[in-house]
């Protein structure tokens, strides 16, 4: 099988998801697509219509909603993990929040038109979907939970528990005060 160089990262994710045979890997590499969004780029806007689904390869990206003059980070996502909007993904509805880059970030994408085919088609697609879309709604489950919790420093113990630690190195400490329902500064001195 000839791989296309540029997706065998997500499809080397992929296959360890689930084992997927040679004619969905085939599908896969033809219909993936790669791009690069630069620092601070929108991915997709409110308002917007999301027909991509991604797995980042290098870099991360948040969500967030505009609030008069604040955003509000409502996920952020790193290397190997997949994100889309969800309400705009599945159902062709405008995107309700922004899609930033927060780094350089390089990603494979499948279009809606292209999965609902693999669905169609592969059997063994469907377990990878259906294992990635449990991932992904564990990840939501996870951040429902952090503005309920009671105290700043309580909000940081969970996260550092439930989270990749190289969010809290990489992010930019007003995007992840945000997340954490906190202001900056009582992020900056609870992680100097």
């Amino acid at each position: 099988m000839t791989k296309d160089p540029s997706n065998l990262l997500s499809l080397i994710r992929f296959n360890e998801v689930t084992s997927l045979k040679n004619e969905t890997k085939t599908f896969l590499s033809s219909k993936m697509r790669t791009d690069k969004f630069i620092k601070k780029q929108l991915i997709f806007s409110k308002g917007e219509t999301c027909n991509k689904i991604f797995i980042i390869k290098k870099g991360m990206v948040h969500a967030f909603y505009q609030m008069d003059d604040q955003k509000i980070t409502t996920w952020i996502s790193i290397e190997n993990e997949v994100f889309t909007s969800i309400s705009s993904f599945f159902s062709s509805m405008p995107c309700l929040e922004n899609i930033q880059a927060l780094e350089d970030t390089y990603v494979d994408y499948l279009t809606h038109e292209d999965m609902q085919e693999a669905l169609s088609r592969f059997p063994d697609f469907v377990i990878l979907n259906r294992r990635l879309m449990e991932e992904y709604y564990r990840h939501a489950e996870v951040r429902s939970v952090i503005p309920r919790i009671p105290g700043a420093k309580n909000r940081l113990k969970y996260f550092l528990d439930h989270y990749d630690k190289q969010i809290i190195e990489r992010a930019p400490k007003n995007v992840l005060a945000s997340l954490l329902n906190m202001r900056p500064e009582t992020l900056s001195r609870l992680i100097p």
